[in-house]
């Protein structure tokens, strides 16, 4: 881990920028659409159609939609892709490759897209149609804003040297069973209570409790656990869930809730849990530079805010 140095605008320090350098490109900000919370609604355009409402989910590495959106969009298949979720065995999805995917006038080209025959996420809020997944969400630093219900998008720059605050480190690729898997922002979190030794955890904006999962065959969970139903993008989870301490570099969180659940083991997937970023009243993700900000603190000036144009002599 490291500490952020300070603004990179000190107050004293004014900017200068020639008249025949294009503007930095500012921050994009899209607005929550009316979801149950702790789920991230935003309206999606896809090949140029919509815009539809789909989930942000920073736990999926690929978008994907339901079978009707996958016509409607225009998207065809050209293969199939290998899916596990918590609650059912490996399976094969329609894959499509969508020409453009776009947010609040941000897109990104040739983005794959699965189908998802069956999915329903009427649970999530009204008339949702799929989730955004990282294979669109890593081409930006994003800062979740859960206070203000909205969200910013950076493909200049802006939001990482516009905020402080201690950089965690974010691994964004991991080999599973001899294979790499990208699109994974994967952090490492210490659940003092069951070892010592940090987690590797999915940093995922499609939950709303910070989720274990145990050794195949080795049941575990802290004092006091209840049987609950978990929520999550990909359905309920019967799950045990207790209040526990957490440790995220110099960061201590008191009293959060954990769930361990009986379909997800170590055994099945890349990670060792999932970490929420719902509960954090901000956070900044920077994959361009690899590292989370929980709850960062803007610089009280900034690069727009200070810079003089010269005139072109």
């Amino acid at each position: 881990m490291r500490l952020a140095p300070a603004c990179l605008v000190p107050h004293v320090l004014i900017l200068l920028l020639f008249a025949q350098f294009a503007k930095p490109q500012q921050p994009v900000s899209v607005a929550f659409l009316h979801s149950s919370k702790p789920f991230i609604v935003l309206p999606v355009s896809i090949n140029g159609r919509g815009p539809y409402p789909l989930v942000l989910d920073t736990g999926s590495d690929v978008t994907a939609v339901d079978a009707s959106l996958f016509e409607e969009s225009g998207l065809q298949q050209v293969g199939t892709s290998l899916v596990t979720t918590f609650k059912s065995a490996n399976s094969n999805q329609v894959r499509g490759i969508a020409r453009e995917v776009a947010i609040g006038g941000l897109s990104v080209r040739n983005v794959e897209v699965l189908e998802v025959n069956g999915a329903n996420y009427g649970h999530i809020g009204r008339g949702v149609r799929g989730i955004i997944g990282e294979n669109f969400l890593d081409h930006f630093d994003l800062l979740i804003d859960n206070d203000h219900r909205q969200l910013l998008f950076d493909e200049g720059g802006s939001l990482a040297s516009g905020f402080e605050g201690e950089h965690l480190p974010m691994s964004q690729a991991s080999i599973f069973h001899g294979a790499v898997l990208h699109h994974h922002p994967i952090v490492s979190v210490t659940l003092p209570s069951y070892r010592s030794i940090p987690l590797r955890m999915l940093l995922d904006t499609g939950t709303n409790t910070l989720t274990f999962f145990p050794t195949a065959g080795k049941r575990w969970s802290g004092a006091n656990a209840d049987a609950v139903t978990a929520l999550g993008v990909g359905g309920d989870l019967s799950c045990e869930t207790w209040n526990d301490k957490v440790r995220w570099g110099n960061l201590t969180l008191r009293d959060v809730q954990v769930a361990s659940c009986k379909s997800a083991t170590a055994d099945r997937f890349d990670v060792e849990g999932y970490m929420p970023t719902y509960m954090f009243r901000q956070i900044l993700i920077s994959h361009a530079h690899s590292y989370v900000v929980p709850n960062p603190v803007r610089c009280s000036i900034g690069t727009s805010e200070v810079a003089a144009v010269i005139p072109k002599q």
